[in-house]
């Protein structure tokens, strides 16, 4: 009861906040990390995902809190994601991100606490990158590369990239339309496995809302289906949100 009232508590005050505050963008596609947060803004990033097919419908729910620490640093911080069904408890995790000279180009170290971690009984960290690049006004592409080390083991780690081609239905993207690519290569035990995934979905108010179909390993045999949401909302206090 007490994490439905604290979903329903969070739901009501990002869906009315965004009502007032979308005058900034995030990331259009549903994975990627793009740009900078901002001097001296502070954004909110409340995910909920979850499995369609094979299976039962899942649901978990995760909160985001992002840091503009200045115009070429940010902090992000994961409360860890619930599976509001099972309980099941994914780790909650940490992320300092810094720009290359472009608040669009950055690179950043990112480190999960692996408590509650029943895959490898152990926390991951590892270097990204986070790129945007513009091309007129409906044509974006958002582009990641993210390599997750295990500490039991540095031989053991998982690579993902994300291609996300995004197309705005106008100028100011009150409607985009996005296909995300994520190939993820995991090494592990001295074997190798690879999967495809793919995420086509739509983004709403420049960025503020974005839906997502998940459907994962369509290289491989156990092709899944999932679907994913998030609402992003920035608060300035002072500072500049580029």
């Amino acid at each position: 009861m007490r994490v439905l009232r604290y979903v329903a508590f969070t739901a009501v005050m990002v869906l009315g906040l965004t009502i007032i505050t979308m005058d900034k963008a995030h990331a259009y596609s549903y994975n990627a990390w793009v740009g900078l947060t901002g001097d001296k803004t502070i954004a909110i990033n409340p995910f909920m995902y979850g499995n369609i097919s094979p299976g039962s419908f899942g649901a978990s729910f995760e909160n985001v809190f992002e840091f503009g620490i200045n115009k070429d640093t940010d902090f992000f911080i994961s409360t860890g994601a619930l599976n509001i069904a099972g309980g099941v408890f994914v780790p909650s995790w940490g992320m300092i991100r810094f720009g290359l000279g472009d608040p669009n180009q950055v690179i950043a170290l990112k480190a999960t606490t692996g408590f509650g971690d029943t895959n490898s009984g152990t926390g991951t960290f590892g270097p990204q990158y986070h790129g945007v690049f513009n091309f007129g006004d409906t044509f974006t592409l958002e582009a990641n590369l993210w390599w997750d080390l295990s500490y039991k083991s540095l031989g053991d780690m998982t690579i993902t990239a994300i291609v996300a081609p995004v197309v705005k239905f106008d100028k100011d993207a009150s409607v985009a339309v996005f296909l995300e690519i994520d190939p993820v290569l995991t090494l592990a035990g001295g074997s190798s496995s690879f999967a495809l995934n793919v995420v086509p979905g739509l983004s709403f108010l420049n960025g503020t809302i974005t839906v997502g179909l998940t459907v994962n390993n369509i290289t491989g045999s156990a092709i899944t289906l999932g679907y994913g949401a998030w609402v992003w909302v920035p608060f300035s206090f002072g500072g500049s949100a580029e």
